[in-house]
């Protein structure tokens, strides 16, 4: 296969030079296995993407993982050694909600799929032997650019997005090999598929005809389903917390918080409603499911039985501020962020406004955490104008500001008491005992004796006498303590020494 032309893409590895070539040794493998490698050596041979190489420097291992279908194997190579003497590239990817959110609310979309779509791409010629990798066959390097390298998936991306230039954002979106033709009207369509496909056969890209879908209302795109409609959240994703249990390990109150940061964006809410599976994720001793837990996951079910659509927004309508006031800033206006935050279910839609201004508004109060940072950052890039009310009154302004401004009053220390605690463990012929004195602030001495009926040393007598002293002390709220004893062994691992 020709692939696209070498001025259009050619990844190169950019190896360091100080960087010292890594051998792996072969791995074994199944007769299923082997016959997978076989095969599939044998079609890449045929299309031209690999070449057996003799002497090699470099040296990597095949991984075999199964398809989708649960059949077939698919063959990678762990490149991770080659990786680490590589530069990263700092071409950055498109924003995966952004590229949802342009496609969502078209009539028509088609998907697209390359055929062995980083195969079409050329390696350095002074690169390919350092891609070789091993086999129960022999040693092959690849011609074209394979998967698992550092800087495939942007080398990839610039490729499309040069070739796509002319159409992008408009009529196309693509996030590395996932590319959608998005048609707004139905009687454009063909125009549209027309002019997207002399770009790719000006690039010599190849389609997999088998696994390209046109013209069709709805679809599925970077785990989201895309329709008219607006966007939808995968079904999939929806059953699998509708079906999961209660979590019975960290690892299970792990699998569900995963589940639901994948659909943060249908779940409104979502740091309340997910506070007690949060909880769960601290390092305790032993896990412990609650009542509370088991009411949230219950409530959360419930919510999910009929997920919200977020829609496209309508431009024509204004758009909906929100004034956030705290006792740090006396007012601070804040406009929701440019996303889609309409659904079926609320029957309401929110668009962001048109309107032409000058950030200064927003940046007059200085960002007084990392979140609100970033929403700065966000709003940087939009022109917004705060405009104020010119019919309040003046009194009814001043006393807005008095009202929320934070006086600052400074803060009484507080003084911390001083709690004394002296222990003593010893071992005698009658058995073992402890004994602990606690001498509070204003002199009060309070003396507990405690016996000890197991088998112990004059050493473990000594660690009982503590112990017992801190949960006394725990139940006696002593914030600060100060601990003496006699015994040095004890003493010193206290203190780390």
């Amino acid at each position: 296969m020709p692939g696209v032309p070498r001025e259009l893409a050619e990844h190169q590895l950019k190896v360091f030079p100080n960087a010292k070539p890594v051998k792996q040794r072969l791995r074994r493998f199944t007769p299923e296995k082997r016959e997978a490698n076989r095969l599939e050596l044998t079609r890449l041979k045929a299309a031209g993407f690999i070449r057996e190489v003799m002497h090699p420097e470099w040296l990597a291992n095949l991984v075999l993982v199964l398809k989708k279908n649960k059949k077939d194997w698919r063959m990678c190579v762990d490149y991770t050694d080659l990786n680490k003497h590589c530069p990263k590239d700092p071409f950055g990817l498109p924003r995966i909600e952004q590229v949802v959110d342009s496609t969502a609310g078209c009539a028509l979309l088609s998907f697209l799929d390359c055929y062995s779509g980083y195969h079409q791409i050329s390696l350095a010629t002074e690169d390919q032997e350092k891609t070789v990798f091993i086999t129960p066959f022999g040693a092959y390097c690849y011609t074209s650019m394979p998967f698992g390298l550092k800087n495939a998936g942007a080398t990839y991306q610039r490729a499309i997005q040069a070739c796509l230039a002319d159409h992008w954002g408009e009529r196309v979106e693509a996030y590395i090999d996932d590319v959608v033709i998005k048609t707004k009207n139905e009687g454009d369509f063909i125009d549209d598929l027309r002019k997207v496909f002399d770009s790719l056969r000006k690039f010599r890209w190849k389609l997999n005809a088998t696994k390209c879908v046109f013209s069709v209302p709805a679809g599925q795109l970077l785990s989201f389903v895309i329709s008219n409609r607006g966007i939808e959240a995968n079904p999939e994703k929806i059953k699998a917390i509708l079906r999961m249990h209660p979590p019975r390990s960290h690892k299970d109150a792990q699998r569900l918080t995963g589940c639901m940061a994948a659909l943060s964006r249908f779940i409104s809410q979502l740091g309340e409603r997910g506070m007690p599976f949060y909880k769960l994720l601290k390092k305790v001793d032993r896990f412990q499911w609650t009542i509370e837990s088991h009411e949230a996951l219950d409530a959360l079910k419930k919510f999910l039985t009929s997920p919200p659509v977020l829609k496209s927004p309508d431009r024509a309508l204004p758009t909906h501020r929100r004034k956030i006031c705290s006792s740090t800033s006396p007012v601070r206006l804040m406009w929701l962020a440019p996303h889609w935050w309409s659904s079926d279910r609320m029957g309401s839609t929110w668009c962001p406004d048109n309107t032409r201004s000058t950030s200064s508004a927003r940046s007059s109060v200085p960002p007084k955490s990392g979140r609100i940072t970033k929403w700065a950052c966000k709003l940087g890039a939009h022109d917004i104008e705060f405009r104020p009310h010119t019919a309040i009154k003046t009194q009814a302004l001043v006393d807005f500001v008095s009202e929320w401004t934070e006086h600052q009053v400074p803060e009484k220390l507080e003084i911390m008491e001083i709690w004394k605690m002296y222990f003593d463990g010893s071992l005698k012929l009658e058995g073992a005992s402890a004994g602990v004195v606690f001498t509070s602030p204003a002199g009060e001495k309070l003396k507990y004796v405690l016996q000890i009926l197991f088998p112990v040393s004059n050493n473990a007598a000594e660690y009982e006498a503590l112990l017992h002293g801190l949960r006394i002390a725990i139940s006696l709220r002593i914030q600060r303590l100060m601990a003496y004893g006699d015994s040095l062994v004890v003493i010193n691992q206290v203190n780390k020494e």
